[in-house]
């Protein structure tokens, strides 16, 4: 309502751009990307009129949470950098700057660059550390998160990511209220899911997966974001592993169902099965 009365307005600029940047971070937790497209192309539009350097940061940062649900890791990525001046001039605003690094951690790490995101999240950790008075936050948990992210295919530090992952969800339950709130808390069993098949603990992987998608399935209304892709190649991969026909045809299944014969997950799926040797019945 807020939105429709401003545009009346033929200034009032900042204003419309912090409502543009609330209502994109709305509908980036629920997967409606498709009215993400439309407000990012508005706030676009304002970038060049607004004023507010933290307002226009608040929208670099939502239109980040859009790009990475969209698998277009490099334009965050290329977003981040292109207005870094922002960021460095909002210390008004510091916790603007710190979720924004964390956002160019998660996309260098999507796109399997690891050194480059263990840089940003050293960064993003002091700085936290500067600004907030104790660790028990969402930053905090997510920044954790991404750290256990970085660590997924290293089997000598599965025991430290095992328990950042499980002091972030402990700090999600807590601060959030429940369970299944936030759809950071789905990521986090997705990693924590991908740490125990990687150790080959196959059932505790099952249930972290299975978890993840459970919150998905309560918090998106519509689930075509990398994330829920990730999540049903992890499933279906998973199946091959455990040689289980039933649990790798469902979520193949899922795949193709949502995201198409054309995406690179359901490639991903179609060549593991090969390494594997795994072959579904018809």
């Amino acid at each position: 309502k807020a939105s429709q009365l401003i545009q009346e307005e033929e200034e009032m600029h900042e204003e419309k751009m912090r409502l543009i940047a609330n209502l994109i971070q709305y509908h980036s937790l629920i997967g409606d990307l498709d009215k993400c497209e439309s407000l990012v192309k508005k706030g676009e539009k304002l970038l060049s009129l607004s004023q507010s350097i933290a307002y226009n940061s608040l929208f670099i940062l939502a239109t980040t949470m859009y790009l990475i649900d969209k698998a277009e890791t490099q334009q965050a990525i290329d977003l981040i950098t292109q207005n870094k001046y922002l960021f460095e001039e909002v210390s008004a605003y510091p916790i603007i700057r710190l979720f924004i690094l964390n956002q160019l951690a998660e996309a260098y790490i999507k796109q399997g660059n690891i050194d480059e995101s263990l840089e940003i999240l050293k960064l993003s950790e002091k700085y936290g550390q500067e600004f907030y008075a104790h660790r028990k936050n969402v930053f905090f948990a997510n920044l954790n998160v991404l750290k256990a992210a970085c660590n997924s295919s290293n089997f000598q530090q599965f025991k430290d990511s095992e328990e950042l992952i499980k002091q972030a969800l402990n700090t999600y339950h807590e601060l959030l209220g429940g369970e299944a709130k936030h759809k950071k808390q789905a990521f986090a069993h997705l990693i924590l899911g991908k740490l125990y098949a990687l150790n080959k603990h196959y059932e505790q992987a099952k249930e972290q997966y299975l978890r993840s998608e459970e919150i998905f399935e309560k918090l998106l209304q519509n689930k075509r974001i990398e994330d829920v892709s990730e999540l049903y190649k992890s499933l279906a991969t998973l199946g091959a592993d455990m040689h289980d026909q039933v649990l790798a045809q469902k979520y193949l299944d899922k795949q193709l169902n949502i995201f198409g014969f054309d995406h690179p997950k359901t490639a991903e799926i179609s060549l593991y099965f090969d390494e594997k040797k795994f072959i579904l019945p018809l």
